[in-house]
């Protein structure tokens, strides 16, 4: 039993002096990236690219370690499929930390209905938007567009958002009701 504690113990004085020293070429030249989603998940296989050159992706956590050469200003471009590209602007400091918020089309649609709740139109409608982009046959997102649209008095563009519902028949209720308050003017 002594012996397995003396091991454990002189394990973790290992790992402690070996995480904390750095080699000649300087863990402390690194930055990191740290990408999130709205849900607060790390996001795995987000590419990274500074320029046009792509320096790697995101790992399980939404982590990535990188080194550039000078201490300067750079642009890059923060890129997964199914998800809104973050492009970034960030002065390279050894050591230092980016974090990047990413979302997909599920999470903004729901950052759009909280907005609406807390009649927040223009962020609803800034949601909403981006949640179209990444999938533009949302029917969901095309009907609160629809509200949205209808709450800040744009009556046209609701109806025109109504009209590019695909499943129409299933919510066929709620469009018309909404089609008949656009067409007379009134908010919902």
């Amino acid at each position: 039993m002594k012996t397995k504690i003396l091991r454990m113990v002189l394990f973790s004085v290992i790992v402690l002096f070996c995480s904390c020293a750095s080699n000649k070429a300087g863990n402390d030249s690194i930055m990191y990236l740290m990408v999130y989603d709205y849900e607060s998940n790390g996001v795995q296989g987000a590419g990274f690219y500074v320029g046009d050159k792509f320096l790697g992706e995101s790992d399980v956590h939404g982590r990535f370690a990188f080194a550039l050469r000078g201490e300067k200003e750079y642009s890059a471009e923060i890129r997964k499929a199914g998800y809104r590209t973050e492009k970034i602007t960030f002065s390279y400091q050894p050591s230092g930390v980016i974090y990047v918020k990413m979302g997909n089309a599920a999470q903004f649609t729901s950052l759009a209905e909280n907005s609406l709740d807390l009649k927040k139109y223009n962020a609803a409608l800034i949601y909403a938007n981006y949640a179209l982009e990444l999938d533009s046959e949302r029917d969901d997102t095309l009907y609160l567009k629809a509200i949205i649209l209808n709450k800040i008095g744009k009556f046209s563009e609701s109806s025109e958002c109504l009209s590019k519902i695909r499943r129409q028949n299933e919510n066929k209720k709620y469009i018309e009701e909404l089609k008949k308050r656009n067409d007379k003017g009134e908010n919902l």
